[in-house]
């Protein structure tokens, strides 16, 4: 929906990627897709949808880092995290399911192009987790995404992880090694350029 941003802004404005989850996976019916808040959407096809461009300021999505940031939303109900025994903590499983990032590598490949060609666009892009702004937003966007997507950016991509602004900082067990097995490198190049 408009209403959902401002108005448009500079490309200088813009200071960051923050990562988000949907923790909903695609449904032709389900009614939650409408009221996504977010530039892009990227889907566990590997689909991207972008929903606004990365000029429009928006009013949700990231609270008070909106003014400065691009929100984009990983379709899925990955973890949130973990309870004291170890195991996967999802929103509202019974509900939403649980989603595995290990099911799409496509959505993977796809999250870390358009992190790759946003950098391309704006190179003192940083990157960086919805919780880092906000501490209500603990599990967004959660240890697959940010292994998976954010942690690649950083050490792959080159970009600079956004600094803590009002939220959590990053648990290092959030920055293990990726656990997605992708298209070799020549598979994966040939998709950055289409």
């Amino acid at each position: 929906p408009q209403n959902y941003t401002i108005r448009p802004r500079r490309l200088s404005e813009i200071k960051a990627v923050i990562l988000h989850q949907t923790s909903f996976e695609w449904r032709e019916a389900n009614p939650m897709w409408a009221r996504v808040r977010a530039h892009f959407v990227v889907h566990r096809s590997g689909l991207v949808t972008q929903l606004h461009p990365i000029t429009a300021r928006m009013r949700f999505g990231a609270g008070h880092a909106n003014p400065w940031a691009i929100n984009i939303e990983h379709e899925g109900n990955y973890p949130l995290g973990w309870d004291e025994d170890g195991e996967d903590v999802y929103y509202r499983p019974e509900k939403f399911g649980r989603s595995h990032i290990e099911d799409a590598p496509e959505q993977v490949t796809a999250g870390r192009a358009l992190l790759a060609y946003l950098h391309e666009q704006i190179p003192a892009l940083m990157v960086g987790a919805h919780r880092q702004v906000d501490d209500l937003k603990g599990g967004c966007c959660g240890p697959d995404i940010w292994r998976e997507i954010g942690q690649f950016a950083v050490d792959s991509l080159g970009m600079a992880e956004m600094p803590v602004a009002g939220g959590l900082a990053i648990p290092d067990r959030w920055r293990t090694s990726s656990a997605v097995v992708l298209p070799t490198n020549r598979e994966y190049e040939e998709t950055l350029v289409t």
